[in-house]
């Protein structure tokens, strides 16, 4: 907010397009990754700050998945 309302905001164009796609892509997979447990209806996850760690969580908490909350989630 502080760079639009001083007229900086055009210096994005300055940052590399791969550079903003990656990022944008990465927080991406970060909310869906932390929304996963909630939209499959897993029991007892409680998500870290590790996402290789998180992964491997809900991998483990696959057998509780919830039909009902799925069919919610869609």
């Amino acid at each position: 907010m502080a760079l639009g309302l001083s007229r900086l905001g055009s210096l994005i164009q300055y940052i590399p397009y791969p550079v903003i796609l990656g990022f944008t892509a990465g927080i991406g997979v970060v909310i869906a990754l932390l929304q996963l447990p909630d939209f499959l209806g897993l029991a007892g996850v409680e998500l870290g700050d590790s996402t290789l760690n998180n992964l491997m969580l809900i991998g483990r908490a696959l057998p509780s998945i919830s039909p009902a909350e799925i069919s919610v989630g869609l």
